[in-house]
């Protein structure tokens, strides 16, 4: 993209909020990945500090709270864009009827 930009646009500018959102979300997925892995890896391992006792059942539970978690954060940042974006464009149009209105009576 970037590229591709350059070629037509000498400047490019970018929305910091909606670049630090995003990488906080790719932060918190690949966080949500590593920490299922990371307790198979230490599980599987011969390592004597963990208890041999904890077996696949616990690993499923671990990868599904770690799943359901994401996915509210998922939703969340879905339902917080999805309401800026209306909140926005209502602004636009109260302001497009006044202007309309205005015409007529100003």
């Amino acid at each position: 993209m970037f590229i591709a930009g350059g070629i037509y646009h000498a400047e490019q500018t970018f929305n910091q909020t909606a670049a630090q959102t995003t990488s906080s979300l790719m932060t918190l997925a690949c966080i949500g990945l590593i920490i299922p892995a990371a307790f198979n890896f230490a599980v599987k391992s011969e390592n004597p500090i963990i208890d041999d006792g904890i077996g696949v059942r616990e690993l499923l539970d671990l990868s599904r709270g770690t799943a359901i978690v994401l996915l509210i954060i998922y939703v969340l940042y879905l339902y917080s864009q999805v309401s800026t974006i209306l909140r926005r464009r209502i602004n636009v149009l109260s302001r497009e009827i006044s202007n309309f209105f205005c015409s007529f009576s100003c």
